[in-house]
């Protein structure tokens, strides 16, 4: 798939929260698999990150794995942005937790 194609799928909100995990995993030198779910009714991001799978959604994201099964939603949230940075800012906590039990 090209990479128009999969930004044409994909909402404004999941190109930056994919970019800016992107950021965040090129920073701290992880590898990061990511893929899309293309469904009937919506597309979702997914990047597995060692243990971990994020799910990034039109309108929410989702951390799951290695006990971990944290969600965030819409209505937990006064915007879109403040919902992707927190998200961001878990994800980034949670792989730096890792890192340093390592």
């Amino acid at each position: 798939m090209t990479e128009g194609k999969r930004i044409a799928m994909l909402n404004e909100f999941q190109v930056e929260t994919e970019a800016k995990l992107k950021d965040v995993l090129s920073f701290k030198q992880i590898a990061g698999n990511f893929k899309i779910d293309a469904g009937q009714e919506e597309s979702a991001t997914i990047a597995t990150i060692g243990p971990y799978v994020c799910w990034i959604y039109p309108d929410g994201a989702d951390v799951s794995g290695d006990g971990i099964d944290k969600r965030f939603e819409i209505y937990d949230y006064d915007s879109l942005k403040q919902l992707q940075m927190a998200f961001i800012q878990f994800v980034d906590q949670l792989l730096s937790r890792k890192s340093d039990a390592v």
